[in-house]
């Protein structure tokens, strides 16, 4: 038997242990080969508890922290949790045989500032590609 992946187990726990009605909402593209999640979240989900919707970002264990720094960092977080939604992450750690869940919620208020300035190309090849686009200070995107 295959192991279960964060989001086939945390899908399960929502609708069979919550009562909620979730559904998967990262999809795969096939093009750039990599999983895309819509704003930061892997399930969607609605609870009889409260109104709006719960978005989970669902991972292993060990990577609690950086998935929830990520999330954070997402920029359509802010206005999610602005319309009255709720954003968690959920991972899961194997001991003993059997999966434990960590759960932890993002409020508005936890959340750091999120830098939408470009950051200046690495190579030399691409420096001053973007010396034009202007702030919205005014100012140029680099010096």
């Amino acid at each position: 038997m295959s192991k279960p992946s964060p989001t086939k187990l945390s899908l399960d726990h929502a609708r069979k242990r919550l009562g909620w009605t979730a559904a998967v909402v990262e999809k795969w593209n096939a093009f750039a080969k990599i999983r895309q999640d819509l704003w930061g979240f892997d399930i969607l989900a609605i609870r009889p508890d409260r109104p709006g919707v719960t978005g989970i970002q669902a991972s292993t264990g060990a990577h609690h922290a950086r998935r929830a720094k990520k999330l954070a960092a997402t920029p359509a977080l802010r206005r999610f949790l602005a319309a009255g939604n709720a954003a968690e992450v959920w991972t899961w750690t194997l001991r003993s045989g059997r999966w434990e869940l960590r759960r932890s919620e993002l409020r508005a208020e936890d959340l750091a500032p999120v830098d939408l300035t470009p950051k200046p190309p690495r190579c030399r090849k691409h420096r001053g590609l973007f010396d034009a686009i202007a702030t919205p200070d005014g100012g140029k995107a680099h010096a």
